[in-house]
């Protein structure tokens, strides 16, 4: 089985592989994800983020494309995955939340939240995006955590629940800034409100989202957020590591993905609704991505 291959049943990962006895159970890694990390659930909460790179990644079958900047909440017995992953350099923040078992009914309350309740499984996927003038901070702060872990100086355990408790106000935060834009959304059509992402390559992909469905080229993104192609390409490289082309491609892929597993479309359908037209083509390029025809791909995700 290659590493492209995805597994017919979830790997249950259990506190006690994760935490050491008689410790805070909050713990903090950061590893580089390259192709394929398989299914599986946990019996602690996660947050994760992405310093840099790419994936796709299943959240309970739904396909997400995540790009540097990404932050998300992982609650118990939620099963997810990464694919195709590209030198993504990840941290996962691994937690029990009865470490704060005289706090925790505030945490709840916090916006956001909602995510940590026993009806969470079947929620929509709680992510943000972290603005570029505060990742070396987040990071920081994750790294905070590691360090204290590490050396375990005096106080070392109140201070990783301090730092803990920091990522899950930044997260709230954000939730609650994201609610808001998108409220405004509704409310306004001022284009600079509407722009959810920061910086050109935000501004890019959130361009590629809504229009791969249509025969799009690097000059057409280019010529929407005002850059030459030859820029937006460099841009891309630089913070996703591909050009713009081989993103819409995998953004094409993690759509398929989404419909092969979540409705009854023909292939051809499929082919055609997520911007390949040509099903010959279609075919080759899942294939190349996932390990799987779109037709093996189904199949197993029904076993």
């Amino acid at each position: 089985m290659n590493e492209e291959q995805k597994t017919s049943s979830s790997e249950i990962i259990e506190s006690s592989m994760i935490f050491d006895e008689g410790k805070p159970h909050i713990v903090v890694k950061n590893e580089i994800h390259h192709g394929k990390v398989l299914s599986h659930s946990h019996t602690f909460f996660e947050f994760v983020y992405v310093d840099k790179g790419f994936s796709l990644h299943s959240f309970n079958g739904k396909m997400t494309i995540l790009t540097s900047g990404d932050l998300f909440a992982i609650s118990p017995h939620n099963t997810h995955s990464y694919f195709s992953a590209y030198q993504a350099s990840i941290y996962n923040c691994l937690f029990d939340l009865e470490e704060f078992s005289g706090l925790k009914d505030e945490i709840m309350r916090l916006p956001g939240m909602d995510f940590i309740y026993e009806n969470a499984k079947n929620a929509k996927f709680p992510s943000v995006k972290i603005d570029l003038n505060d990742r070396q901070d987040f990071i920081l702060l994750l790294e905070k955590i590691k360090w204290e872990r590490s050396n375990m100086c005096s106080g070392w355990e109140l201070a990783v629940k301090s730092y803990l408790l920091q990522v899950i106000v930044i997260f709230s935060r954000l939730i609650q800034n994201k609610n808001d834009r998108q409220r405004n959304q509704s409310e306004s059509s001022d284009p600079d409100i509407n722009d959810e992402y920061f910086g050109y390559v935000y501004k890019a992909l959130e361009y590629i989202e809504n229009n791969y469905q249509k025969n799009i080229s690097s000059s057409d993104i280019a010529g929407h957020i005002g850059l030459s192609a030859g820029y937006l390409t460099k841009q891309f490289k630089n913070r996703l590591y591909m050009t713009p082309a081989a993103y819409i491609r995998k953004f094409r892929i993690a759509k398929a993905m989404e419909l092969l597993t979540t409705t009854n479309k023909s292939i051809a359908e499929i082919a055609n609704t997520t911007g390949f037209g040509d099903i010959s083509l279609f075919s080759r390029i899942f294939r190349q991505a996932t390990g799987k025809s779109p037709m093996g791909f189904k199949k197993n995700s029904k076993e």
